[in-house]
């Protein structure tokens, strides 16, 4: 083998080997190296990115909507490791906030907390708000639906959103 021959191996195999070093000290690889069950459900890119909006819960067969003239929101943000975020939105009277955690179709909403205004109008406004935060607490499952997101609990009771483009 030419001695150039040789040498162009040797080089190259330095800068592999140098391109190598260099990614693992920035935190880069070279390789996908997000293990399994930590890669993002398809449907978590499109809950993170829209404002959700309320537009009824309980059942398929027997939904209810809200009162006229109300509106209560949820915004999915900041999915990290281990598929953990933060909610927040307006619960119709009052402004909300908690912990959400994803895995697969299962979803877990803890610690809700909630700004401790009194509404009086429309009547009712504080039942529904005290209603939809209770169920909001207990849901164990979503799935997306194009631009409807349904979360439902361990009753059959769902909560059933509509995707809101600001």
């Amino acid at each position: 083998m030419p001695k150039e021959a040789v040498l162009f191996k040797w080089k190259s195999l330095i800068l592999i080997v140098a391109l190598v070093a260099l990614s693992s000290l920035s935190g880069c690889s070279l390789i996908n190296s997000v293990p399994v069950s930590t890669a993002l459900p398809d449907s978590l890119p499109a809950i993170l990115g829209t404002h959700w909006t309320l537009f009824g819960w309980g059942t398929d067969n027997d939904p209810e909507s809200l009162l006229d003239g109300t509106e209560i929101t949820l915004d999915f943000t900041g999915a990290g490791a281990g598929l953990k975020g933060r909610i927040s939105g307006d619960s119709g009277c009052n402004n909300y906030f908690g912990s959400y955690e994803i895995s697969g179709d299962s979803i877990k909403i803890t610690g809700i907390g909630a700004t401790k205004k009194y509404c009086a109008a429309p009547d009712g406004l504080m039942r529904q708000e005290a209603h939809f935060l209770t169920l909001l607490g207990s849901v164990r499952g979503y799935h997306l639906y194009g631009e409807q997101l349904d979360i439902e609990d361990d009753n059959g009771q769902i909560l059933f959103f509509v995707a809101l483009h600001l």
